[in-house]
């Protein structure tokens, strides 16, 4: 979704805007807005090692290439059909987990704290 930039030409105002509106017009002075032309040059998808498929990544389309090769492979190897497919770590119905069993988990891992079996420093220094 495009994010239109506009800026007041008499005291700088800045309003950034969901749609593109000729009619906009600065809060604090009054004057009609002037469409300010900017772009974000930092891409969408960082480099980064992935650990599934051991590799680097610079892009959706190489990782999904990756993982393409991944499956052929274990395929090849234990010659049972996969197909590896990127899964968002947030969707919980694709790990298999409904609601309740995800409440459960959180209560499960709330009340280890409390109970002083895990410490939230112990957490952060996992490697």
């Amino acid at each position: 979704m495009a994010l239109y930039g506009y800026r007041c030409s008499h005291c700088g105002y800045e309003a950034d805007s969901l749609i593109r509106d000729d009619e906009l017009f600065c809060i604090s002075c009054h004057v009609s807005l002037k469409r300010d032309y900017r772009f974000n040059v930092q891409p969408g998808f960082q480099e980064h090692f992935n650990t599934s498929t051991g590799r680097y990544v610079s892009n959706r389309s190489e990782f999904n290439d990756q993982l393409r090769r991944a499956s052929d492979a274990h395929t090849e190897y234990t010659g049972i059909e996969h197909n590896f497919k990127p899964v968002d770590p947030y969707d919980h119905a694709a790990f298999g987990l409904s609601d309740d069993d995800v409440a459960d988990g959180r209560e499960t891992f709330n009340r280890a704290i409390t109970d002083g079996k895990v410490t939230p420093q112990e957490l952060t220094n996992v490697t």
